[in-house]
């Protein structure tokens, strides 16, 4: 993996979104179902990864705006 983002919340949820190369995908989630972790990697422009338990949302958007990289938002 390239990189690995902890997303956590102050409710003790979390999801670790994993990049790697052009793929991203959700490699650890703590809510019950694992739908999140099930979807698989995504790696076109519009894709997503959501996970509802936890109000998670991982987004590929087009990359031609300035700034790059990632953001991480949590509730």
């Amino acid at each position: 993996a390239d990189a690995d983002a902890p997303a956590s919340s102050q409710y003790d949820y979390y999801n670790v979104v994993t990049i790697s190369g052009s793929t991203v995908s959700v490699t650890e989630a703590s809510c019950k179902n694992q739908v999140c972790v099930k979807h698989g990697a995504i790696s076109m422009s519009g894709e997503s990864i959501v996970c509802l338990p936890n109000r998670l949302i991982v987004r590929i958007e087009n990359g031609s705006e300035e700034g790059g990289g990632y953001d991480s938002v949590t509730s």
